[in-house]
């Protein structure tokens, strides 16, 4: 259940942009909507390979890392698809810092999308416009994912080497298109 935020702290959606990025699907940002879990950005992660999202991971990992099918999913397919499978229990602390890692390695391999979260400053938030009065529902579940973003950044823009959660850099395989319907072999690309 989501900490309530007192009607001061909320973000206001219409400042999306402006005093902060919404990462968000239906986000005002071109930033906020690449760095959802929705979008299609993919990523090949150095143990499990290739995912066409974020979303498509978090699935494929929170139901055992056994429904391959799962991988080549984005967007609101790829949530229709997961939540119709049976969860797999796995540590939290595990899971949280998995999920990092993907966004690791969803930055640092999309060129395009490191530039600009290297060069954004703007304050990373998650929240959802629930009706047209836009009330703002922000779950505190997921802050983590924007604390995990925000440390990203830093490192972008301190030049240091961003690391998995086992230590090993998050760079790798540079994707230099993203094909519409990426399979894994599109992706084979040489490494720098």
């Amino acid at each position: 259940m989501s900490t309530p935020l007192h009607p001061k702290d909320r973000p206001d959606p219409k400042k999306d942009g402006e005093d902060h990025i919404n990462v968000y699907s239906k986000g005002r940002t071109q930033l906020g909507r690449e760095l959802s879990n929705f979008a299609h950005v993919p990523f090949k992660h150095p143990d499990y390979g290739f995912f066409a999202s974020g979303e498509a991971f978090w699935y494929w990992l929170s139901t055992g890392k056994q429904h391959n099918e799962l991988r080549r999913l984005y967007g609101a397919t790829a949530k229709s698809v997961g939540i119709r499978l049976l969860p797999v229990k796995m540590d939290d602390a595990t899971f949280k810092a998995m999920i990092c890692d993907m966004l690791k390695l969803k930055v640092m391999q999309n060129r395009a999308l490191h530039e600009a979260v290297r060069k954004s400053t703007l304050p990373f938030r998650h929240y959802y416009v629930t009706d047209m009065a836009g009330v703002v529902n922000e779950p505190a579940r997921h802050r983590w994912q924007m604390e995990c973003l925000e440390e990203i950044r830093e490192r972008l823009k301190n030049k240091e080497h961003v690391l998995l959660s086992d230590g090993r850099r998050a760079d790798g395989v540079i994707i230099q298109e993203v094909p519409e319907n990426p399979t894994p072999d599109d992706l084979s690309v040489p490494e720098n």
